[in-house]
């Protein structure tokens, strides 16, 4: 993970080679940054992405649950059934107009401009231009993290420049 130049934000450039490896990875890193405040995902499809997520979602929960019942530990049952109650509340939408009441909001960066503001993290899975990221960056909190799947391109420094 870097820090940008004018330390604005965190920038975490994360590796996916296939879109089945984001999906899983964007998964595993979500609840812990939900548990900070609420995220943005800005995809191309931001139903089927969102339909993928909470597929995976569920069976992170599964998973939490087959834990908390194997274990006797008293300090690691209640720890794993306050991560199973944070999953349980946490809210998913892909349509903007619910966004206020949504934990994540998944959405294309055109439909970025109606999304309320701030976001603690924004996860960007797809290429956008540095217009487009500039728009993004005006609903992330001071402090927050961007997840860029992919590379990063070198037009996005020019966008952060603008806006120090």
């Amino acid at each position: 993970m870097k820090t940008d130049l004018i330390s604005r934000w965190y920038i975490d450039v994360r590796s996916a080679k296939t879109s089945d490896l984001m999906s899983f990875d964007l998964a595993q890193h979500l609840p812990r940054r939900l548990s900070i405040g609420p995220a943005l995902v800005i995809t191309d499809h931001p139903a089927i992405l969102l339909s993928v997520i909470r597929k995976r979602w569920m069976k992170l929960l599964h998973d939490i649950e087959t834990q908390r019942s194997r274990t006797l530990d008293r300090r690691k049952r209640d720890s794993f059934a306050k991560e199973i109650a944070h999953l349980h509340e946490s809210r998913f939408t892909s349509k903007e107009r619910l966004a206020y009441n949504a934990d994540a909001l998944f959405a294309t960066a055109a439909g970025v401009k109606a999304c309320r503001a701030p976001y603690t993290t924004i996860y960007l899975t797809t290429t956008i231009t540095p217009v487009e990221l500039a728009a993004c960056l005006t609903h992330l909190r001071q402090g927050g993290l961007l997840a860029v799947y992919g590379e990063w391109h070198t037009a996005y420094d020019g966008a952060l420049a603008a806006l120090g």
